[in-house]
This record gives structure tokens, C-alpha cells and sequence, in this order.
């Protein structure tokens, strides 16, 4: 049981260090505005792809597939603050689409949008990081396969051993 809590401080100390050790591609409906929160399961946005045109069943509700768009370009918030005055157009820009994003990694759950999402849905294709499991919660952990690349294996075993000598023990073996 110990143990499972420290294989969840390595992968939480892991996920900390490197956000993309444990991604999530996902097609994301935009909310109004400029401002855009990452999904909640989301810790850290690793980057936007491609506009989606959603394709509807014949009930006119259920999407059914995703229809590939314009794609998306990176941009310095600062940059876009300083060339226009793109957080204000009036209501009067209803595009279906974005053009470009922008992402600071202080706030790795926040990232904004241009031109603003009004009145017609925008759906975008992104990745993100995401939380593991909590293994030490689980009874049958031990039987579960981790999600992670083999490669990620030896820092979380050195992190996990690191946090294994750091017992305070008062056992004569320590």
C-alpha cells in the first residue's frame, strides 16, 4: 500500500516535470469568448491542431464523425495584444472556426483564442495532459498495467527508490 503511494508521488512529480508523459487527444467544444479552460479532467495544454466541423446524425443533435478544418497556428499573447485589438471585435466576427491560440505555461489549464468564439459553435482538435489514476485507492492495482510509455520506467522507479531510502526507519536494518 506504501509502495502504491509512492508510485503515485513519481507519476504526479513525473506529470509535474513533464506534462507530456500522459496525453489525451480529444475534439473540444470552444466557449464563448476569448478566455478557453482545458477540459477538468486537463492539468496542462500541450497543443491545438485543427478547427472541426462536426457532422450531424439525421436527428439533427448526436454528432456523429468530425470533419477536418482550418488548421490552427501558435501565437505570444503579447504579439497579438500589441498588432490589434483582438479580444474586442463587437460581436461582429461569427466565424466557425479559430485561426490562432495562445498559451503561457504559468496558468497551464487557461489558454486564448482569435478571433472570440460568438454565436456559432467551434469545436477544436487538441491535446492535453491528464491525471493518472490514483493507484494507492485502488484493491487490485497491483494487477493493472500502467499507462506509460516504457521509456518513462527508470525515472519513476529512481524517484520511487528515492522516496523508499527516504523512510525514517528505526528498524536495525536501515
Amino acid at each position: 500500500s506504501s509502495y502504491l503511494k509512492f508510485l503515485d508521488d513519481a507519476l504526479n512529480m513525473l506529470l509535474l516535470l513533464r506534462p507530456d508523459c500522459h496525453i489525451k487527444s480529444d475534439v473540444v467544444k470552444l466557449n464563448k469568448g476569448t478566455r478557453q479552460n482545458l477540459p477538468s479532467e486537463g492539468r496542462a495544454l500541450i497543443d491545438l491542431y485543427l478547427n472541426k466541423l462536426p457532422v450531424f446524425d439525421s436527428d439533427g443533435v448526436t454528432i456523429k464523425e468530425y470533419i477536418n478544418h482550418y488548421p490552427i497556428v501558435q501565437v505570444r499573447r503579447d504579439d497579438l495584444d500589441y498588432f490589434s485589438n483582438w479580444q474586442y471585435h463587437g460581436g461582429a466576427v461569427s466565424k466557425d472556426y479559430i485561426s490562432e491560440f495562445a498559451y503561457e505555461s504559468k496558468n497551464p489549464r487557461m489558454f486564448w483564442v482569435n478571433p472570440p468564439v460568438n454565436e456559432k459553435d467551434v469545436y477544436v482538435e487538441m491535446d492535453y495532459s491528464y491525471e493518472f489514476p490514483v493507484y494507492s485507492a485502488m484493491n487490485d492495482a497491483v494487477n493493472i498495467e500502467l499507462d506509460l510509455q516504457d521509456h518513462w520506467m527508470g525515472p519513476i522507479c529512481a524517484y520511487m527508490l528515492y522516496l523508499l531510502y527516504s523512510i525514517d526507519s528505526t528498524s536495525t536494518v536501515d
